[in-house]
């Protein structure tokens, strides 16, 4: 069961809900609900939306959305409703304590993956991704959610016995940043419940809430008329009625429960918090204002109103984009948005991230900027750009949205019934804004983002690392009301490009092709020795994904240059050229259906390029000049630099990110760094020249290979790759045999342990044990391991989970080693409780051993191969599993008929093949195992 992290969802919700629009007139005018989506409720008053969808085939979703979360808790209840939900999977009418995850299992269910829920603020959502739509697997499912929605059995013993789990739960989202985000959330909204009912509850709640407590909460607001039942499955949905109503239309009507008053009263004055941490390793700066929250979007002038946010904030943070890419704002990020909160209130925010000491110089920077804009707005070409950028970003929704996953689509009509918004299909959306967003004048704009952030009615909030000088909150105040009577001049019109390629490169020629019947990938060689793989998929619609994938870049460095690979790739990440500046990129694809990104692995660097086939040709010229002339831009370098300065200062007192640092450091040989962390020295050392020069030496020679997945034309898209990467300089052939000299190390032998206990105020330990594990390249090997941990993974969740109550998840994991053979991995981890660290690593180490010797029984293999073939089945309906394929296929040796017979292979597995493969690499002088966490722990 997962809670939302506060964290990601702030700028969730500040990018997400429906696109909004208005048009003048017909501001009042109501919107209608998608009319693909069947809709109605039942005489109980549960309310219900089905959709027919094909993606993936023969498949349903469901999801069971319950109006009510945190914010309706009692103060002696606080953690309640996410612990109710946990119950729903600890006995109930139809389901015996310990019967409904084997049963969902043997359907093919993956517990976690498949049959999950969570809990936020403001509802509890419960959803099963079902195998198939065969009117009995949808039967199974809906007598699950009936006995959701009214049969919980609630036993004494099931609550006693999930009170660790939950605690474990909350473990996981210990340390710095939850410190200060839980300081952050009690001082947002001041004398209301908000900050007090985070869904993880308290501990005093968790350990210490009876049955009546539960059953208080589930009789009074899991009633029908609070519920929603969503499906999308490729089925004629009307079909389901009869079983929705038998088995969620028991009870009498009763009106839908009204919800806890939160209590939120807007700002009257400026006020501000300062939060301390010691483990903290960079300063966040963040204006923030609160006020009532707007009502759902249900008619045209609830867009309008919506659309305009969007447009101002988009359009700050657009300039403060370009400020920090140009390097003109000393810091690592800085964000705005304004989003209402679980309908408790709306919240306008703009904050920043930087360097520890920083802060002040953070904060006069991000108060310069807001003032900037309070008090000069914005000029035409910044609102154009948005504008751009707002309707482009609808057209790609309304292009994919008809061939999403059903999964995506069930998420995001499940937002909409939580924001009690009128459920809107994209092409509905699109309709809207195309119609409405040319009647926002640029004066709104600059209106509304006045409107959103009043400089006087602000909460000034620091967080920063203790070792910082700081002031005190009143000192705070006077700094903020001080930064925010300045009055810096107005933003001046840059110059701008026009074009990315003045003029087009000549393209090379095809000399090889050939077609994979099977799997129907076709393959080609380039006469510059490039490799391409093709392969036509429409599950996405008017979507197409080209990945470049160049052999070199870590494989090549050494102790002396360790890390410049990651600075290079920063020109990829950060799209630059010798003609053109981020900024200038940035601003040339803005309203263009694509994108392009990029990175680095351990011996390659890539190029992404993905959007609209007819806009594909952009993004592959965009490719082309990083291919031939990119630049690592200083800003993008500082950054980078301050961002690990950070990492490596987390390294020393958070178990987690030890944890990164100690693996790496047990199975290195002597003297190899390629595995390990980039150490502080070089981070200091390593400068935008050494790096460019590095980049353009990568690039001038590398083997190439390239992979097309998608919705676009076979002869298109070779005709595009012939041109804008068929005609770079030749280079010689990729093949499995490509750097093959910089491969090998020289593996130690186990038992290999290791043990750290740090200073932290972090109570949180860390065990991960395991083994080598097989290469990549063999094939047979890696499935075998793989179907092992499939079972072991069910195992643990029963025995270390379930019953031990070590730890709230655990998964056990094969790792195929890529680019050193020999370094594979098979492994379980967890985080636990100080003093159980050595316990966890030991019952894992138990576990794989006596999986070794004595195997998986009939019943656990055909269980498990049920879970493969669904998520194999899931897997390969989706592009971006075959663009992770062909990207590499002839890199890795990677046989196209291995991919073709891949779900045979699984079919014909016995378990004494599965044990004795697992047996292989399970040895003495294979298996090691770390523990790390707090000091106190060591003594205990």
């Amino acid at each position: 069961m997962r809670i939302r992290s506060t964290t990601s969802l702030l700028l969730a919700l500040a990018v997400g809900g429906a696109v909004n629009t208005d048009a003048g007139s017909a501001e009042g005018q109501p919107l209608e609900t998608r009319p693909d989506v069947v809709t109605g409720a039942l005489d109980n008053g549960l309310s219900y939306m089905l959709k027919q969808h094909a993606n993936p085939e023969g498949r349903a979703v469901l999801y069971l959305h319950i109006s009510s979360g945190s914010l309706n808790e009692t103060e002696r209840q606080r953690g309640i409703a996410h612990y109710l939900e946990h119950m729903a999977f600890n006995g109930s009418e139809n389901f015996a304590p310990g019967e409904l995850i084997p049963f969902f299992e043997s359907l093919g269910l993956s517990f976690g993956r498949h049959q999950n829920a969570f809990t936020s603020f403001d509802q509890t959502t419960y959803i099963l991704n079902l195998p198939d739509a065969e009117p009995d697997t949808v039967d199974k499912a809906l007598l699950f959610f009936s006995d959701v929605a009214s049969g919980l059995s609630l036993l004494t013993e099931e609550i006693e016995s999930e009170r660790n789990v939950i605690m474990e739960e909350k473990r996981t989202r210990l340390g710095p940043q939850q410190r200060v985000q839980e300081a952050l959330f009690k001082a947002i909204a001041p004398g209301s419940t908000f900050g007090e009912r985070l869904p993880i509850g308290v501990e005093e709640t968790i350990m210490g809430v009876q049955r009546p407590d539960f059953v208080e909460y589930y009789e009074r607001f899991y009633t029908p008329s609070n519920m929603t039942l969503m499906v999308v499955a490729d089925t004629e949905v009307e079909s389901l009625l009869p079983m929705i109503e038998e088995h969620l239309g028991d009870g009498e009507f009763s009106p839908r429960p009204d919800d806890l008053p939160v209590g939120v009263t807007p700002y009257s004055a400026m006020r501000s918090l300062v939060v301390t941490d010691p483990e903290l390793t960079s300063s966040q700066v963040q204006l923030i204002n609160i006020r009532e929250p707007m009502p759902p979007v249900t008619d045209r002038e609830g867009m309008r109103r919506l659309l305009l946010e969007q447009l101002a904030t988009g359009v700050f943070n657009r300039r403060l984009q370009r400020k920090l890419n140009d390097g003109e704002l000393d810091m690592q990020s800085a964000t705005a948005f304004a989003s209402d909160f679980f309908g408790a209130m709306r919240i306008s925010w703009i904050g920043s991230t930087g360097k520890a000491e920083g802060w002040r110089e953070q904060m006069t920077q991000l108060t310069t900027e807001f003032r900037r804009a309070l008090l000069h707005g914005f000029v035409s070409q910044e609102i154009a750009d948005a504008r751009a950028s707002i309707i482009a970003g609808a057209e790609r929704f309304a292009e994919q949205e008809p061939t999403l996953p059903a999964s995506a689509l069930i998420g995001s009509m499940n937002s909409q019934v939580a924001r009690g918004d009128v459920v809107l299909s994209a092409a509905q959306q699109l309709e809207l804004t195309a119609e409405i967003l040319p009647t926002i004048t640029d004066e709104e704009v600059n209106a509304k983002f006045v409107s959103l952030y009043d400089d006087e009615k602000l909460l000034v909030n620091l967080n920063a690392p203790a070792s910082v000088d700081v002031p005190t909150e009143s000192e705070l105040v006077e700094l903020a009301r001080a930064d925010l009577s300045v009055s810096p001049p107005a933003e001046a019109a840059a110059e701008r490009p026009t074009v990315l390629l003045a003029e087009l490169p000549s393209a090379g020629e095809t000399v090889e092709i050939a077609a994979h019947e099977p799997t129907g990938i076709w393959s080609e060689w380039l006469s510059n020795g490039v490799r391409v793989h093709f392969r036509a998929m429409d599950k996405r619609q008017d979507n197409a994904t080209i990945t470049i994938n160049a052999a070199g870049g870590q494989i090549f460095e050494t102790a002396e240059n360790r890390g410049v690979t990651s600075v290079a790739a920063l020109a990829f990440n950060r799209p630059a050229t010798r003609g053109l500046s981020s900024t200038n990129i940035r601003d040339l694809m803005t309203g263009k259906k694509v994108s392009v990104g990029g990175g680095s692995t351990g011996d390659s660097m890539s190029i992404s390029v993905s959007g609209n086939p007819e806009d594909l040709e952009h993004g592959l010229q965009l490719a082309h000049l990083l291919l031939t002339e990119p630049v690592v831009e200083q800003a993008a370098v500082d950054q980078w630099k301050e961002g690990q300065r950070q990492a490596i200062e987390a390294r020393r007192n958070q178990p987690l990110q030890q944890l990164q640092v100690m693996l790496p450091e047990m199975i290195s040989p002597e003297g190899e760094v390629r595995l390990s962390p980039v150490p502080l020295e070089r981070v200091e050392a390593i400068t935008a020249d050494e790096a460019q020069a590095w980049l353009d030496r990568v690039l001038a020679d590398a083997p190439i290979e390239v992979s097309i997945v998608g919705d676009i034309d076979r002869e298109r898209a070779f005709e595009l790759v012939e041109r804008y990467i068929g005609s770079l300089p030749t280079r010689d052939r990729i093949s499995d045999a490509t750097l093959d000299d910089l491969r090998l190390m020289a593996r130690p032998s186990g038992p290999l342990s290791a043990e750290r206990y740090i200073e932290t105020q972090t109570p949180v330990s860390l065990a991960i044990a395991g083994s080598f594990g097989p290469d990549a390249s063999n094939v047979r090997d890696t499935q075998l391991v793989r179907f092992a941990t499939q079972i072991l993974s069910t195992r643990m969740v029963k025995q270390i989970r379930e019953e031990l109550q070590l730890v709230y998840s655990i998964q056990a994991l094969a790792q195929p080693s890529v680019t050193y053979p020999g370094m594979g991995l098979i492994f379980a981890a967890g985080p636990c409780a100080p003093g159980n660290e050595g316990q966890l690593a030991g019952e894992i180490d138990r576990m794989f051993a006596e999986f070794a010797e004595n195997g998986p029984s009939g019943e656990e293999v055909e269980v498990a191969r049920g879970q493969i073939f669904n998520r194999l089945a899931e897997d390969m309906e989706q592009p971006g599993w075959w663009s992770g394929v062909m990207s590499d296929a002839t890199y890795r040796g990677r046989s196209l008929d291995d991919i073709a017979e891949v779900e045979s292979a699984y079919a014909g597995y016995t378990g004494d093949e599965i044990r004795e493969a697992f047996a292989r690499y399970y040895t003495d002088e294979n298996r090691m195992s770390i523990v790390v966490g707090p000091k106190q722990a060591e003594t205990e």
